[in-house]
């Protein structure tokens, strides 16, 4: 298998990349959204932004035949875990050192966390805007939308941290 030739993160961000267009029956539900939902061990129907994360980085791991470093974030389908997870382990990054395959977390002030999570697949350097694969948003990048998509986010549309999360 050719991806097995790719760096971990860029395997998993081209596993995202398959399911773009992916959607939800309704209420963040539906028989593939429930696979991806049950893989991060959440309920049916809860949000399934970081179950899509570590789903991709799942199949990576299968893809590599080794451990993803996100089966040590604690609650995987909850997006604060992952920054907690990634602060412990100094694995937060700023845009100028995201790269294909990294991690966004967007803040979301209505639940005064960090309440958003998904692939950056192009980065841009000079950090004003980048693309991302993201699950369970839609076109104008809610944290509860229907589908998996692939969007332009704009530094200052919101407040936004990056993982590098790859195998060390």
């Amino acid at each position: 298998m050719w991806r097995r030739n790719l760096p971990f993160e860029l395997t998993a961000l081209l596993c995202a990349r398959d399911t773009i267009g992916l959607q939800e029956e309704a209420g963040n539900r539906g028989p593939a959204i429930e696979v991806i939902q049950r893989a991060a061990n959440i309920g049916i129907g809860s949000p399934w932004c970081a179950a899509f994360v570590n789903w991709c980085a799942e199949y990576a791991s299968v893809v590599h035949n080794k451990k993803s470093p996100l089966e040590d974030v604690p609650h995987q389908g909850f997006v604060q875990s992952y920054h907690n997870w990634a602060r412990d382990e100094s694995r937060l990054i700023t845009i100028e050192d995201a790269y294909p395959g990294s991690l966004f977390l967007k803040w979301v002030p209505s639940k005064r966390r960090w309440g958003h999570i998904g692939f950056v697949s192009e980065p841009n350097y000079r950090g004003r805007s980048f693309v991302t694969i993201e699950g369970n948003s839609n076109d104008t990048g809610s944290s509860e939308g229907i589908a998996v998509v692939t969007l332009r986010r704009e530094m200052d549309d919101g407040t936004f941290v990056f993982i590098d999360w790859g195998p060390r």
